[in-house]
Formats: structure tokens, C-alpha cells, sequence
């Protein structure tokens, strides 16, 4: 697994000052500034950028000593803590099979001068006025993040997936769907996503109530909208992934200005 990088320097320029709090959702990337609070433990399954414009996050790691940063880039299935030095951080989430994890990193985090300049793009890009329908690439890094070469089959599960209409699909239901055995699938999945195939699913239905949440809907429906059997197993779920109870998360989303791609 990749290790997570840190900057520890300033990356803080009085034109970043403007940032305001909102929330921007595309079907593989997530942008949010705002009130962060103290999340408990958490594993996202994805690319995680954490940047503070002002003072550092403290970032714990399963194994790894706490250590103090301003910007950090935390790999996907990683389990960990963020605690803010401040009240908001900004928060960039890369789904994983939209990049190529290895060139990302080689990209924009090898160096030291590198990692600078992705943090300062990044404050810059939360400076900027949003809209999903913008390329956020573009926005947030500059260019086009380098994309990640899946096998055509699992790139059409990937699919089924994310779809709503196709996401409570069964590993073999997906199987069937490519032509494979379900055990020569499951390996496929697993040597293609660097995660199990229920892994990978319960991340994606977690990803998808951050698009629902918005409107400050019931839990319940949300819950069964994004393919829970009840608002239990929601709770469990997302506090899991993103160390938040649902309606904190609900919470933090009143009154942010929310763009989500259509």
C-alpha cells in the first residue's frame, strides 16, 4: 500500500483567504470546504487530499506516529484521523478507478517542490468559484489526472456499481454480466481494484449517500435510496468510512452551497 505524504510548510497566500464553504460532488471526485469538526477513526476508499489554509491537522495513522501537517495525501483502504488545527479544512476526494494511484503520486507528490505546488493548486482551486459541470481536474491540479487502465470487464462492474439502478447487484450477478465464473471474477475484481468486490460496493454506496444527503432529507429514505436495508445499517456504514455519525454529516451540509453534477 502507498504511503501517506505530508507538508508540513506553509501553503497559506492571502489570495486563498476568499475560499468559502461548499460542497462539489462529480461521479468520481468530491470537493468540500468547511467546518470539519473532530471525526473519529476513518477508511475511505479513495484518494484523499487534506489541506488547511492556516494552521496544521494533526493526522493519525493505524501504525504510524501522529504527526503535524498543513497538506496530505492519504491513500485509499488507509485507515485514519484527521483533527484540525482550526475549525475548516479542505477536503479532495479522488475515486480510485478514475486514476492511476502510482503516476498520481509520481505527479504531483514525489518531490517537495511538487508536493508545494499541488497544495498551493489546491488552495487556489477552493479559492475559485465551483460548478460540477467544470472540469475539476483542471480546477483543483491544472491538468488531467493520469487515468487508470482497468480490465474492460471490471471497468463494466465498476459501472453496474455506481449506478443506482444496477448497484445492489451480487458478485455473481456481476459475473454473469461479463462472462465469468464468479471465483475467477472475485480474483479479476480483487487484482484490478487493490479491494474485494464487498469492499468496494459498501465504499461506493457510502459515496453515494454524500450525493443524497444534500436537502437535508429523511435518513430513512436517504438510507434506502443509497441501498441500506435500514437507517442502522446507514449509521454503521458511514460513521465507518468517514467517522461521522449521518446526521453530522446532514449537519455540516446546512447551509453550504452544494454542486452536484447531474
Amino acid at each position: 500500500m502507498a504511503s501517506t505524504l505530508v507538508l508540513a510548510a506553509p501553503v497559506r497566500n492571502p489570495a486563498h483567504s476568499a475560499a468559502e464553504p461548499g460542497l462539489l460532488i462529480t461521479h468520481d471526485r468530491l470537493a468540500y470546504y468547511g467546518d470539519f469538526g473532530r471525526p473519529s477513526r476513518r477508511c475511505l476508499g479513495c484518494w484523499a487530499f487534506y489541506l488547511s489554509m492556516d494552521v496544521p491537522f494533526t493526522l493519525h495513522e493505524d501504525g504510524q506516529e501522529a504527526r503535524s501537517a498543513r497538506f496530505a495525501l492519504v491513500p485509499p483502504w488507509t485507515p485514519h484521523r484527521v483533527l484540525p488545527g482550526g475549525t475548516d479544512l479542505a477536503v479532495l476526494l479522488v475515486e480510485p478507478e478514475s486514476v492511476d494511484g502510482t503516476a498520481l503520486q509520481a505527479m504531483l507528490m514525489a518531490t517537495p517542490a511538487r508536493r508545494q505546488r499541488t497544495a498551493a493548486a489546491l488552495a487556489e482551486g477552493f479559492s475559485n468559484t465551483r460548478s460540477a459541470e467544470a472540469d475539476i481536474d483542471i480546477q483543483f491540479f491544472g491538468s488531467a489526472l493520469p487515468q487508470r487502465r482497468l480490465d474492460h470487464r471490471i471497468r463494466r462492474v465498476v459501472d453496474l456499481i455506481v449506478s443506482p439502478e444496477t448497484a445492489q447487484l451480487s458478485a455473481e450477478q456481476c459475473a454473469a454480466r461479463v462472462f465469468l465464473s464468479p471465483s475467477r471474477f472475485m480474483h479479476l475484481f480483487t487484482e484490478q481494484t487493490d479491494t474485494t468486490f464487498r469492499r468496494f460496493r459498501a465504499w461506493k454506496r457510502a459515496r453515494r449517500f454524500l450525493s443524497l444527503m444534500a436537502g437535508n432529507p429523511r435518513l430513512v429514505d436517504v438510507a434506502l435510496d443509497a441501498g441500506y436495508a435500514d437507517s442502522t445499517h446507514l449509521s454503521r456504514s458511514v460513521r465507518n468510512c468517514y467517522g461521522y455519525t449521518p446526521s453530522t454529516l446532514c449537519a455540516f451540509t446546512r447551509g453550504l452551497t452544494v454542486f452536484a453534477q447531474s
